[in-house]
């Protein structure tokens, strides 16, 4: 019961705002910046079903991907076949691009890389949804998206406080 309702809230949220209408022209990105919610997941996989591309972008260090990749995988986000093509960048630091997940590395600056990465792309998305699951708003890959013409609309994922007991 307490899924449905986040999830209700969530889309509720999301309706709220006034959320773009996802089609084959739009990317969707989930900006993961630690522990993953899963209930996350039912977003993401309904976006899977609309969107041109559908992937994961984070600034974690380059020794978490695999951690990253068995948590997206435990909890039923797959991005393989939703991922556009494997971008080719040159950066101050190195990035990786595994498993539909592009690895920037806290010591690249995140809408840079994310620009960079759209300008030298091939096919140049209608529009662009960022699911945030930080605790932090940030609006700076939205600046660089207006910059290049590109809509972006950045939407924050709800948690709900959870406790564990550690008896």
């Amino acid at each position: 019961m307490a899924k449905i309702l986040s999830l209700f809230i969530l889309f509720a949220s999301l309706c709220a705002e006034d959320l773009p209408i996802v089609d084959c022209e739009t990317w969707v990105v989930l900006d993961i910046e630690g522990a993953i919610d899963p209930e996350v997941a039912p977003v993401v996989q309904k976006f899977q079903h609309s969107a041109g591309a559908v992937f994961g972008l984070t600034a974690l260090q380059p020794p978490v991907n695999a951690a990253i990749l068995k948590e997206l995988a435990l909890i039923g986000i797959d991005f393989t076949f939703t991922a556009p093509a494997r971008p080719n960048l040159e950066t101050k630091a190195p990035v990786r691009w595994e498993g539909g997940v592009l690895f920037i590395s806290d010591f690249n600056r995140k809408a840079e890389v994310f620009r960079k990465w759209l300008e030298m792309a091939q096919f140049r998305p209608s529009k662009i949804v960022i699911i945030d699951t930080g605790n932090q708003p940030k609006d700076e890959i939205e600046k660089q998206m207006s910059q290049i013409e590109i809509p972006c609309r950045t939407f924050h994922f709800i948690r709900k406080f959870r406790y564990t007991d550690r008896q």
